[in-house]
């Protein structure tokens, strides 16, 4: 790894998302200062709640290239470092760091705080609008706000990279004739990650009923959440 140090803002101003690798070996030490710089990331109540896992073998990088949207830089990359966030981690830390911070100087009264803090932020919650919903209904309202026909289902999941496969043209033309701001189709949308998103032949359900225990009451329909998100396209005229 280079010697030469580059301040805070230049890092940032320079920094450089790399598309694909050529595959060359890490020098060890460099994988090691990178990992070292990972693990002093600062944190909330310094908890550290996370680990890193480095992929080398290509047989691991194959299989997560298949759960990472089969991105090619996954498969293409020397070593892929996995950060996983331990949810958990707090549970057998919590009270060595109120301990310390207490011998350092930590008021009791915040050690009590954070010993109640913590666990609220740090435990998992459904983070959703709160109320509950059915596909099939929910997509004749985002029609009719259209002004459109909803189309039938067809019995099984059409995935959208397919139906709009082609279709560049045919947008193109849609966001000259009503003055859009994005011609390129491609830029626009991510058909991928939506089909990852609602193509799951699955009913999800999510219970509120922890956010709601500790004072998250309020909630949004999710149609209401479609078209404010639809209003705000159209205004900045991004969609039709």
């Amino acid at each position: 790894m280079t010697k030469n140090k580059k301040t805070l803002s230049q890092a940032i101003q320079e920094r450089r998302a790399t598309p694909s690798f050529d595959g060359s070996p890490i020098p060890p030490e460099d994988l090691r200062q990178i990992l070292d710089a990972g693990l002093h990331a600062p944190s909330g109540y310094n908890m550290q709640p996370w680990r890193f896992i480095v992929v080398q073998s290509p047989e691991q990088k194959k299989k997560l290239r298949a759960a990472s949207y089969n991105q090619g830089k996954v498969e293409e990359a020397s070593a892929v470092i996995v950060a996983c966030g331990d949810a958990d981690g707090w549970r057998k830390d919590l009270d060595l760091m109120l301990e310390l911070g207490r011998k350092g100087g930590m008021p009791e009264s915040y050690s009590a705080q954070a010993a109640v803090s913590v666990p609220n932020y740090l435990s998992s919650f459904n983070i959703v609008n709160g109320d509950v919903f059915r596909w099939n209904w929910m997509w004749p309202r985002l029609a009719e706000w259209f002004g459109i026909e909803p189309a039938p289902f067809p019995g099984q999941g059409t995935p959208l990279e397919q139906q709009l496969a082609g279709t560049e043209d045919i947008w193109r033309n849609i966001a000259k004739s009503h003055n859009l701001i994005e011609p390129n189709l491609n830029a626009l949308v991510s058909a991928w990650h939506t089909d990852a998103d609602l193509g799951r032949p699955i009913e999800v359900v999510t219970d509120m009923s922890k956010s709601r225990k500790l004072g998250f009451l309020d909630y949004q329909s999710t149609d209401d959440s479609f078209f404010a998100l639809f209003t705000r396209l159209r205004q900045n005229h991004i969609i039709p």
